[in-house]
């Protein structure tokens, strides 16, 4: 990830299939904060994209 801070990537999810989990991070202050953590069962979504569902349960198969 430093990498995308060195070129100011605001906001990135990190994604893991088994199990099914999303994490949620924005750059502040050259570091990321971890913002949301979905895992396992519902839905991971972003406020920077409005619609935007990913099932979690879609991520294990």
């Amino acid at each position: 990830m430093r990498l995308y801070s060195k070129y100011r990537v605001a906001h990135c999810w990190i994604v893991e299939s088994d199990p099914p989990v999303v994490e949620v991070c924005e750059l502040e202050r050259k570091k990321y904060t971890l913002k949301a953590r979905y895992a396992e069962a519902g839905n991971a979504e972003s406020r920077l994209f409005p619609g935007l569902i990913i099932p979690l349960a879609e991520l294990a198969r």
